[in-house]
């Protein structure tokens, strides 16, 4: 029934164009075509950089990224919507900052949404401003994703600086009201936590208090160092990496490990299936699992054929490892055409074999935990 919805779905979205390029982008993936004619089936937009709140890792709320602080142009995105959203099957607003501070993201969402394309926002949801509810509810979005990296004031203060666990609570509560009020279904509401040390003993309680507070899936992802952001005379300081190592990571685990879960809740839900998903979750606590990685040769990265992530400013990249650094630049989309920005000579040279083999070295590809032998490599093994 699931995936009959999600066939259902997808053709609901689409038309002949559509289809015609999802064709194109994955025989140019499968076939390892480094210059291609098809367009992206799914793209990130940052709508700003700028943050309500100051998360120790983030290189934005730690103050390591450096880049221009700004806000996206609504123009310019919706020139760009309308040149290539023929072609998207979804959009997702996230990036370095806090999406639901730029001024005009609810006409960016309802612009998507009158394109057919499916439209996902992740957020910490520390307003107090009860009209953002409303608007979220009412703007189209169909997923959103909500960051709370603990249960409890005091785990999400050591890591949110700024953040008010009742704030995002009180949130939360009226936004599920409120669809329930106007017997909506959408957005579908997650719950992103990230597995840290001093958060490690919420695990277990995760699943039963996000049913309890009426989020409709779940995800724990693994925390994130940053290494490869920090200041340079920062990433060659092994004192400093050993006290983040000692001061983040979850007992037993290891800078590069994968320990990625993601679990919905619907109708169904029952005492079995709970009790299968905190067997999943008491494996990530006692018996981390290593990356899920491709020893292969023939490993590509389907990010630089089917997806690519657009900054407030209008820079391009395959993915968020690129974009704190402006000497790596792909080109500029309110520029430049798209097509001609997705066939750079950089985006030509992340496709080619060497890349996925650890023999490029201009690129931060290699530096990907998806990589083969990526965890041999400094700041992800240090």
């Amino acid at each position: 029934m699931l995936r009959l919805k999600n066939i259902l779905g997808f053709l609901s979205r689409s038309n002949i164009k559509k289809i015609f390029n999802y064709i194109n982008a994955y025989k140019n993936y499968y076939l390892g075509i480094a210059k291609v004619t098809s367009y992206p089936l799914r793209m990130s937009f940052e709508p700003t950089n700028r943050c309500n709140l100051s998360c120790a890792l983030c290189p934005t709320g730690a103050g390591f990224c450096k880049r221009q602080r700004g806000f996206m142009d609504l123009d310019n995105y919706i020139g760009l919507i309308d040149n290539i959203g023929r072609y998207l099957y979804s959009i997702t607003f996230a990036g370095e900052g806090e999406p639901l501070l730029h001024p005009d993201i609810f006409q960016m969402i309802s612009y998507a949404v009158s394109k057919k394309i499916r439209v996902y926002l992740n957020t910490n949801l520390n307003f107090a401003s009860g009209d953002i509810i409303k608007q979220i509810v009412d703007s189209g979005l169909f997923g959103l994703s909500v960051s709370c990296h603990g249960l409890n004031q005091n785990t999400i203060s050591y890591y949110m600086k700024g953040g008010d666990f009742s704030l995002i609570m009180k949130n939360v509560k009226d936004l599920v009201q409120l669809k329930k009020d106007k017997g909506k279904k959408t957005p579908y509401l997650g719950l992103t936590f990230v597995h840290m040390k001093h958060n490690h003993k919420e695990l277990l309680q995760l699943p039963k208090f996000a049913l309890e507070h009426g989020f409709d899936y779940c995800s724990v992802l693994p925390v994130s160092l940053n290494l490869i952001h920090l200041p340079y005379d920062k990433q060659t300081d092994y004192k400093y990496i050993k006290h983040l190592i000692t001061e983040w990571l979850p007992p037993g685990h290891k800078p590069y490990q994968n320990t990625s879960i993601i679990f919905w809740y619907n109708t169904m839900y029952n005492e079995f299936k709970c009790k299968g998903i905190l067997s999943q979750i008491e494996q990530i606590m006692e018996f981390p699992k290593m990356p899920r990685i491709s020893k292969s040769p023939s490993f590509k990265c389907k990010d630089l054929w089917l997806e690519a992530e657009v900054r407030w400013d209008g820079e391009v990249f395959p993915c968020c490892r690129y974009s704190f650094f402006e000497d790596i630049r792909f080109g500029n989309v309110f520029k430049d055409d798209f097509l001609t920005i997705f066939n750079s000579s950089l985006y030509v040279r992340a496709r080619r074999p060497e890349v996925f083999s650890q023999q490029e070295t201009g690129l931060l590809c290699r530096f990907c935990p998806k990589m083969p032998q990526a965890e041999k490599l400094f700041w992800l093994s240090a």
